[in-house]
C-alpha cells in the first residue's frame, strides 16, 4: 500500500451523488487526457489538504476512466464522506468492496456512512465484518464504532460491551468514555457515567469537541 493509500485509511478511521455520476451543471470535465493513476492521486493529495469538492472531482474522473479499481472507489467513497453525502459515500464502498472483498477498511468506513444516514443495523454488520479480519491493526475503532450504533438502537447492554471492548484495546479514547457514560446513564449506573465523563474530559487535549460535551454532561449530572 502507498503512503497516501495509508494516510486515507487512517482518515477513515479518525471518526449527493452516486459514484461517477455527470458533473453538476456549470463544473467542466477535470484534466481532459489525464491518466486515471495520475487523477487518483491528486485526489489524495487534495484530500490531504482537506479540499474536498476538489477531491471529489479528480476522483469521480479516476473511477469513470478506470472503473474496476476498488481503491479509487474507496478514495471517492471517503470524499463523499467528508462532504456529508453518505448515501454515496455508502455506494462507492459497496463498489469497492465488490471488487475487492478482502478489504476491512473499506467494511469500516461503510459501517460509518451507514451510520451517519441513521442505518444502524446495517452499519453494525459491517463493523462486525470487519472483526472477521484477524490481522485488522485497529479494532479499538471497530468497537467504538458498534458501541454507538448499539446505543442508538436502544441496545445499551450491547453498546456497554463494545465500548468496554474498545477500552480495552485502547483505554485512552475519548468518545468511547464519552459514550460509555451516556450508556451508562441510560442504565441508570450515574456514578459511572460520571466517572465516565471524567475520564473523557483528563482525555479532552486528544479530543477537545468531546472534552465540552462531557463537561456539559457532568455539569447536568451535578458534577
Amino acid at each position: 500500500m502507498t503512503t497516501r493509500g495509508a494516510f486515507l485509511i487512517a482518515m477513515v478511521l479518525s471518526v449527493v451523488w452516486h459514484v461517477g455520476c455527470a458533473p453538476l451543471p456549470g463544473e467542466k470535465p477535470l484534466l481532459p487526457g489525464v491518466p486515471p493513476r495520475a487523477l487518483y492521486e491528486l485526489g489524495i493529495s487534495q484530500l490531504e489538504s482537506r479540499e474536498y469538492l476538489q477531491a471529489r472531482l479528480s476522483l469521480e474522473q479516476a473511477v469513470s476512466l478506470d472503473p474496476k479499481q476498488a481503491t479509487y472507489r474507496y478514495a471517492l467513497g471517503y470524499a463523499y464522506l467528508q462532504l456529508k453525502r453518505f448515501p454515496q459515500a455508502a455506494e462507492a464502498f459497496r463498489e469497492a468492496l465488490r471488487l475487492n472483498p478482502d478489504f476491512p477498511a473499506a467494511y469500516n468506513a461503510l459501517g460509518l456512512a451507514l451510520a451517519r444516514s441513521g442505518q444502524w443495523g446495517e452499519a453494525i454488520a459491517a463493523y462486525e465484518k470487519v472483526l472477521t479480519f484477524q490481522a485488522y491493526n485497529t479494532p479499538e475503532m471497530v468497537y467504538q464504532n458498534l458501541g454507538e450504533a448499539y446505543f442508538n438502537l436502544g441496545r445499551y447492554q450491547e453498546a456497554e460491551a463494545a465500548l468496554a471492548t474498545a477500552l480495552r484495546y485502547d483505554p485512552d479514547l475519548p468518545l468511547a468514555h464519552y459514550n460509555l457514560g451516556l450508556t451508562l446513564e441510560k442504565r441508570g449506573r450515574v456514578q459511572d457515567a460520571r466517572d465516565a465523563y471524567r475520564r473523557a474530559l483528563e482525555l479532552a487535549p486528544k479530543d477537545p469537541e468531546t472534552g465540552r460535551r462531557a463537561q456539559d454532561r457532568l455539569q447536568t449530572l451535578g458534577g
